[in-house]
């Protein structure tokens, strides 16, 4: 029998009794977490001046301006300022670009990451995670 502190309108009351008088069992999520993916970073365009100083006729590159404590781009060992050369083998030429194809990634897989740091070349690892769940804790959105 079904106990309540309050009173249950006869039609669930019915309903229940028919159901056998039982609760539905809780559920509990087990899921990997879905939607977007996300690894904790900011990114920006940086154009670097040609050798006379016209800004968009010099370099131009994608650089990490902000990584989130915790996240896994700060495991991975990325850091604010470097250059972020390729996703998984594909260049990198927009921070747009980037963002899309972190996003793409399903939470829980890995990318290769490919960045310049002071003039080196680095490979680095991540793992993606969920957007709502990476930019959760500083109330951040990518």
């Amino acid at each position: 029998m079904v106990r309540c502190s309050r009173p249950i309108p006869a039609l669930l009351l019915v309903a229940l009794c028919l159901a056998g008088c039982s609760r539905p069992p809780a559920t509990t999520s087990t899921a990997a977490p879905t939607g977007p993916g996300a690894i904790g970073l900011y990114a920006r365009v940086v154009h670097l001046p040609d050798s006379q100083g016209f800004p968009l006729q010099g370099r131009r590159f994608v650089q990490v301006s902000r990584v989130l404590p915790g996240s896994a781009a700060e495991r991975a060992g990325l850091r604010p300022g470097d250059e972020l050369r390729a996703i998984d083998g594909d260049t990198v030429a927009s921070a747009g670009f980037a963002m899309d194809r972190i996003a793409a990634a399903p939470p829980g897989s890995t990318l290769t990451l490919r960045v310049l740091r002071a003039g080196e070349d680095l490979t680095l690892l991540v793992t993606v995670g969920a957007q709502s769940e990476v930019f959760a804790a500083e109330g951040a959105h990518p």
